[in-house]
């Protein structure tokens, strides 16, 4: 991979040096998997409060004037090396980088004590760079264990937050982490307005990201994202992949059943060969005479039980990918909380004779601080 009489690097100029960063990064990745053994047999000794540290990771770090990330990927390379026998073959080899054992690592890591196709991981990484791999794992990760990467995604979902903060000279300030798919939203609404108009444009790229927020916001245009998603994940098939975002974590399968209800995202579905079969409209399945209606008959309100927040989203109450119908009476706005709340969360709306629905509660165990929250 980084050396040898048939590398493709000898038809460059800088052959030979290209060669020499190939060999001395092979050793350097050799290096650093014996460092992570070592780091983690010494992380696991206990022995970091002596040193008057609270975890082996702090002591780690000020010792070796390490960042904290590279600590933590180390301990956790040196952990799951006798999950990762191929792995640590391939990495001696030069066929993967250390970057790539990383991963795997992670991944070993996150499924527990689930096993791990380690070979079929392998062909994939001798194949990829570094960051597709991290999605290909993510991917496997979510056949491996969905209801793992959905509670994950639900403890991410909690760190969202967002200030804005208006300066004695009048200006604002913004801060905040947005979840990924709302990231990935305002990153596609805001790409547009912000490159440069013509050869002269002095604006700073924060200058131009700014006048992007008030060009969009003036025109209330509307924004598309592409999710690409399996048809196994849509018809909740066991060992299905998650689903895939622009920029963004994969998926878990209650947060792609949300976004398929109706909004500004596109779906493009994948057979199990990878073909596309389907790629959707922003509008999937209303139309827009049909949302009216929908507004005209909830009255834009929001139609769970006791929710008076407009409704923004058009849910279906028995799912498309179930066989739900399009029609006026399998559909209702909710807001985006209540949303969220009934695919990622573990609510359930029942449509009683009525014509009422109830909210039904997930079981405590499902989702307590959902729970506690409504």
């Amino acid at each position: 991979m980084y050396s040898g009489p048939s590398s493709p690097l000898a038809q460059y100029p800088l052959a030979p040096k290209l060669e020499e960063l190939g060999r001395r990064r092979l050793n350097i990745d050799h290096e650093e998997l014996e460092w992570s053994r070592l780091a983690a047999e010494v992380a696991a000794s206990g022995e970091h409060q002596k040193y008057g540290f609270f975890n082996p990771v702090d002591w780690l770090r000020v010792t070796f004037g390490m960042g904290e990330g590279m600590v933590r990927d180390r301990i956790t390379v040196g952990r799951q090396l006798d999950r990762l026998s191929l792995a640590v073959a391939a990495l001696e080899k030069g066929e993967i980088g250390f970057a790539h054992l990383v991963v795997l690592a992670r991944t070993a890591e996150a499924l527990k004590d689930r096993p791990i196709d380690e070979a079929k991981l392998l062909l994939r990484a001798r194949a990829e760079t570094v960051n597709r791999f991290h999605y290909t794992c993510e991917s496997y990760r979510h056949a491996e264990d969905a209801a793992g990467v959905a509670a994950e995604a639900e403890e991410l979902h909690e760190k969202r937050e967002l200030m804005i903060r208006r300066r004695r000279d009048g200006m604002f300030t913004i801060w905040g982490r947005l979840e990924p798919v709302t990231g990935s939203a305002l990153r596609a609404a805001l790409a547009p307005h912000a490159q440069r108009r013509e050869r002269g444009d002095a604006r700073t790229f924060p200058q131009r990201l700014h006048d992007a927020v008030a060009e969009h916001l003036s025109g209330r245009q509307t924004t598309s994202v592409n999710v690409t998603v399996s048809l196994d994940t849509l018809l909740a098939a066991k060992a299905a992949a998650g689903g895939e975002i622009q920029g963004a974590p994969i998926l878990a399968r209650p947060t792609v059943e949300r976004l398929l209800c109706d909004c500004s995202v596109r779906r493009v579905v994948l057979d199990s060969k990878s073909v596309v079969v389907d790629v959707g409209r922003a509008r999937r399945v209303v139309t827009p005479a049909g949302r009216k209606a929908l507004e005209s008959r909830d009255k834009g309100v929001c139609g769970c039980p006791g929710c008076d927040r407009a409704g923004r989203t058009i849910h279906h109450l028995k799912p498309w990918a179930q066989g739900g119908p399009t029609d006026l009476e399998n559909q209702v706005l909710l807001c985006y909380w209540h949303h969220r709340m009934v695919h990622e969360g573990g609510w359930r709306l029942a449509s009683l004779e009525t014509g009422e629905l109830l909210m039904v509660r997930p079981p405590p165990a499902v989702r307590p601080e959902l729970t506690s929250a409504a």
